[in-house]
């Protein structure tokens, strides 16, 4: 809850375009400063004198009598509400409330030089209607620009429905640095009267109308709240009454804050009314004032009297219902009648609308110029009568018999006509003619109906022999009765055409309708021969390449064949193309009549193989992937062809040429192929020799021995020979320069860069080993035929490094001694051994 304190009450006199004064009124309280948070970032001010781009209050707010929907805030802690100001830096940052008429009105939180360099400035509207609130802050700013931290923070809103401003402060931790603040609110004008301004950031605050502090440098305390309470004088706007307008009342004014008291003044009168029909046509002064305690408001508006055109309008007594239309006149002309039956925008009634009899009620209302309207309402009765009906054939024919009438409704009424007697019609005159029925209700209102009839002639008709037919001759068109148009019947018939089908006579009957609907009908015979039934096997498909066939399986024979690829009693697929034929088998017998069969003949299309380019192998190449053939698919065959996979292995087929086919089989059992030649070329024969040990300062030369080639080396080398001096599986690729046939070998060299020897003295007498080797560390020296003595061991890495040593007692002419390698890294050492008879080598490898 906030602590409210009422320290000063001032009001801001605020002139509108059309003289209309509003007020505020100032109070302090302390409350709780809330951060925004969700709000539209307003950045272009987080700077130096910036100010924003055109900004939504998001409702209409009116300040000083004027409505305002948008709003610009600046980094010098003020907004403005119009939109189209350009200020100078100077006016931006140059606190003046009351003598800046640059910025239009001013709603000024904290105005002075400031910076929003460290802070963040937002805006957001909250609430719904009609009680939203826009909300702007300047977060952390620096008080003024030269501070370096932030010092203030503070927010400005505005209220919809009340138009109230409010203030509220946070103070931030870093220090006001040469402060020189203004803080309260302006209209557009200078001088005084036109603004409030505060005298410190405190609810000791004074506000003033005609001083304006602007040496405020302390900050608030947090929660600090400036409310500035707007007065709310509020009558609708009426702009124009006509002369017959109900009046306005005083109570339907109203005023904020509640607890005021209003007046009401027409024409600088006080009133309790404006009543427009006592009033003189014109311009009329109204104005409503609200006042409490603290604040005064005044809403005037100028109120237009406007005439109203005098109307006539009159009504029969009663009108009968079956009165299709009935003329309303009013005058002047150009008003609006409403009523039961009236149709819409017109002058017409429509009594034939009405079924029941009644009073009903027509109003005439007419709008002149000035949008100002009268109407009249008159009373009339309607008397209903039900409509009669006649119903006669609207066409006859000259030959129709005499008939009685009998269509009128309602019963009871009076045929009538040149034609009718005792409601007898009788015809025969060729032309138009009309019959009437009268019918009158007991109210006295009457009804006539009519109907018209014309009296046509009937057709002459002249129907020839059709013809005679075989019993298969398929439809026959008719057309031998005259006039055309007529209908055609009997057994076969369907529209114009005729269709024989069982041998004898057939009785053919033809009905012309004329224009005018009148018909007349004829006959005709139709004599009907059989005909000899054929046969005809089906046979097929074939394949579009498959030779002629004879055609020998139509019945009885004697016929014709004929169809698509027929050639007298062969058939050619070839020439039919793919596809179903129809092929027919036609046999006349001694009538003329002929009767035919027919299959149906597929001719499936035969693929077409495409494969060309002649193919080179080497005869060691590895089995290749056959492909090149088109469409996919098929199969291809040959020497050293695998056809399952449609792989061609060079070395299964040998040196030479090769023929290799492929054969495509297509869905329909049709195929086709080609062929190319593959040529499998020798590769280059060579061999490098068994594989060589050397030691020591040996090296040896590698040589393929083969000229007209190309080399690679697995050394990188490409010279024929190549000298090498290391342990290492030496391999080379040849490559006939011709035909790019390729062939490797390799050797394995064993080099030792210190040459194993034994003395041979020592070699003679004695058996050295040891085991096991490789080793994973304990190894085992075995020796026999070494006289007894002490002997010692060394062991060298490939480097020559010593390693190890140690000394064997010898005891026995056959004797096994342990060594330990467990210590030494994995690699290939030489272990020396020094005897009475002399020295051995022998090269170790640990694991």
């Amino acid at each position: 809850m906030k602590n409210l304190k009422i320290l000063s009450t001032l009001m801001l006199i605020c002139t509108a375009s059309f003289g209309q004064m509003t007020s505020y009124s100032y109070t302090s309280s302390s409350g709780t400063f809330a951060a925004v948070t969700g709000g539209t970032d307003i950045n272009s001010i987080e700077a130096n004198d910036q100010i924003s781009l055109v900004l939504p209050i998001g409702f209409s707010f009116n300040y000083c009598g004027i409505n305002y929907t948008k709003f610009r805030a600046n980094s010098n802690g003020w907004i403005s509400l119009d939109t189209t100001i350009t200020p100078s830096v100077s006016d931006q940052r140059t606190n003046n409330l009351s003598g800046n008429t640059s910025l239009g009105p001013v709603l000024a939180p904290l105005w002075d030089d400031l910076d929003g360099t460290t802070g963040t400035a937002s805006y957001t509207t909250t609430g719904s209607s009609p009680n939203r609130v826009l909300t702007v802050e300047w977060k952390n700013w620096e008080w003024n620009f030269q501070a370096t931290s932030a010092t203030v923070s503070f927010q400005l809103k505005l209220y919809e429905g009340t138009n109230n401003v409010e203030f509220v402060y946070r103070p931030e931790s870093g220090s006001v640095v040469s402060g020189t603040a203004s803080v309260g609110i302006k209209d557009t004008s200078a001088g005084s009267g036109n603004f409030i301004s505060l005298s410190a950031l405190a609810n000791t605050a004074t506000a003033s109308k005609t001083i304006e502090t602007t040496s405020i440098n302390a900050k608030p305390i947090s929660g600090q709240t400036f409310l500035f309470t707007r007065c709310n004088a509020n009558i609708d706007q009426v702009g124009a009454l006509c002369a017959n307008s109900a009046p306005i009342f005083s109570n339907s004014g109203s005023g904020l804050p509640s607890g005021g008291s209003s007046a009401f003044f027409v024409n600088g009168t006080a009133q309790s009314s404006f009543d427009p029909t006592t009033q003189s046509i014109g311009n009329h002064t109204l104005m409503f004032t609200y006042a409490t305690s603290s604040c005064t408001d005044t809403n005037k508006q100028v109120i237009r009297v406007d005439s109203v055109t005098q109307i006539q309008f009159s009504m029969p007594s009663s009108i009968c219902s079956n009165i299709d239309t009935f003329q309303l006149n009013g005058s002047p002309i150009g008003g609006n009648y409403n009523g039961q039956g009236v149709l819409a925008g017109s002058n017409n009634l429509l009594p034939s609308s009405f079924t029941n009899p009644s009073v009903e009620i027509i109003t005439y209302s007419f709008t002149n110029a000035f949008n100002c309207s009268d109407s009249i309402s008159m009373f009339y009765q309607i008397d209903t009568i039900s409509k009669s009906t006649v119903s006669v054939s609207n066409v006859l024919c000259d030959n129709t018999p005499s008939f009685n009438l009998t269509g009128g409704t309602p019963a009871g009424g009076n045929y009538f006509g040149s034609n009718v007697s005792n409601s007898m019609y009788t015809g025969g005159v060729i032309g138009a003619d009309t019959v009437y029925y009268n019918y009158q209700a007991s109210n006295g209102c009457a009804d006539t109906s009519y109907a018209a009839i014309t009296i046509n002639s009937s057709p002459g008709l002249n129907f020839t022999d059709i013809g005679r037919f075989c019993e298969n001759s398929g439809f026959i068109t008719l057309n031998t009765a005259s006039p055309s148009g007529g209908v055609y019947s009997g057994p076969g018939v369907v529209g114009t055409t005729y269709t024989p089908s069982v041998p004898g006579t057939d009785t053919i009957k033809y009905v012309i309708t004329n224009s005018n609907s009148c018909s007349d009908s004829a006959f005709q015979y139709v004599n009907i021969d059989s005909v000899t039934a054929t046969s005809l096997a089906g046979m097929g498909p074939f394949c579009d390449n498959a030779t002629a066939i004879a055609l020998n399986t139509g019945l009885p024979i004697g016929g014709v064949y004929s169809g698509n690829g027929v050639n007298g009693i062969n058939y050619s697929p070839s020439q039919a193309g793919v596809g179903f034929d129809t092929l027919s088998y036609t046999f006349t017998n001694g009538l003329l009549c002929k009767d035919s069969s027919f299959v149906l003949v597929r001719v499936n299309p035969s693929p077409t193989v495409s494969y060309s380019g002649d193919l080179e192998f080497c005869l060691n190449d590895m089995e290749q992937q056959l492909t090149g053939a088109v469409p996919l698919n098929g199969k291809y065959n040959g020497v050293g062809v695998n056809s399952t996979a449609g792989r061609f292995d060079p070395k299964a087929a040998g040196a030479g040429t090769h023929s290799i086919t492929y054969v495509l089989t297509n869905g329909n059992n049709c195929s086709d192929s080609a062929s190319v030649i593959a040529q499998v070329i020798e590769n280059p024969v060579f061999s490098l020799g068994e594989d060589i040990e050397i030691c020591g300062d040996e090296s040896t030369e590698l040589d393929p021995g083969i000229d007209s080639v190309n080399y690679i080396w697995s050394s990188g080398e490409t010279s024929r020979k190549i000298m090498v001096k290391e342990s290492k599986v030496f391999s080379v690729t040849v490559t006939d320069t011709v035909s790019g046939c390729k062939s490797s070998d390799e050797i394995r060299v064993e080099y030792d860069a210190i040459c194993v020897s034994i003395n041979e003295d020592l070699k003679e007498s004695t058996s050295i080993s040891y085991f096991p080797n490789p080793t994973n560390g304990m190894l085992m020296l075995k020796l026999e035929g070494l006289q007894v003595q002490n002997i010692e061991l060394l062991i060298l890495d490939m480097t020559g490094a010593e390693v190890f040593s140690t000394v064997i007692e010898i005891h026995d002419l056959n004797q096994e001694a342990p060594i330990d390698l467990s210590e030494l890294e994995s690699g290939n050492y030489l272990i020396r051994m020094r005897t009475n008879s002399g020295a051995v080598v022998h090269k170790i490898t640990k694991y």
